[in-house]
């Protein structure tokens, strides 16, 4: 019966580590970076070329808003249950460029991820305002209808430099109501993006996406 009780404990201490929000333990996390700014580039927001329409998405609706291309580092992870809107947006991560992407800062920055919403807390000596801070982070709820893209996404770490690129949506409830998740400048509680997911790169590895055609997809977007 011990072995037995100790068989479970370990199983669940397994589950815990795999799945913690926030990126969890060391299991998790990629390998920490050199110190310095590991990204200097901020997103890019552009329209679309083609007309905006409801389209299923399980039980919900989704609709693109316009295109969003942004490398950054991944600050925070957080994994909500799959029912409701996380049957659809399982997965929110903070990214950070420019100044909350260097060691020396995000070291001294408190960061809470809750309920689609973020705040951002510099201690004394982290060198950067609250302000600062904010307006270089972002929350970004990120899905794709591919499951093996699916799958990818559900692999990131906590670290992890990535570029993606996609469609920023408007979500539509089965009780009709939508939500866009914010323009990523509000208070907690509206910050999120939502991010179809269409090219992903981690590092240096192009993950999935055509990436052949980023160039042109690029030039349509406004800095």
């Amino acid at each position: 019966m011990k072995k037995l009780l100790l068989v479970v404990v370990l199983a669940l201490a397994g589950w815990w580590l795999l799945h913690s929000p926030h990126g969890g333990p060391l299991a998790i996390q990629a390998p920490r970076p050199a110190d310095g700014v590991l990204v200097s580039e901020e997103p890019v927001y552009g329209g679309l070329d083609f007309q905006k329409t409801w389209m299923p998405l399980g039980a919900f609706q989704e609709m693109p808003q316009g295109t969003i291309d942004v490398t950054a580092r991944i600050l925070a992870r957080l994994d909500y249950p799959r029912t409701g809107v996380g049957e659809v947006l399982p997965t929110d991560l903070v990214l950070g460029w420019g100044p909350m992407s260097d060691n020396r800062v995000i070291d001294h920055v408190k960061i809470n991820l809750a309920n689609r919403g973020l705040t951002v807390i510099p201690d004394a000596t982290a060198g950067i305002t609250a302000r600062a801070a904010r307006a270089s982070t972002m929350v970004v709820a990120v899905y794709s209808d591919f499951h093996e893209h699916a799958v990818a996404l559900d692999a990131l770490r906590v670290g992890d430099v990535i570029h993606l690129y996609g469609w920023e949506q408007k979500l539509k409830l089965p009780d009709g109501s939508t939500w866009t998740g914010g323009s990523g400048q509000e208070e907690i509680g509206e910050r999120a993006f939502i991010a179809k997911v269409l090219m992903l790169q981690v590092g240096d590895r192009k993950v999935f996406g055509n990436w052949d055609a980023y160039g042109a997809l690029r030039s349509r977007m406004t800095p």
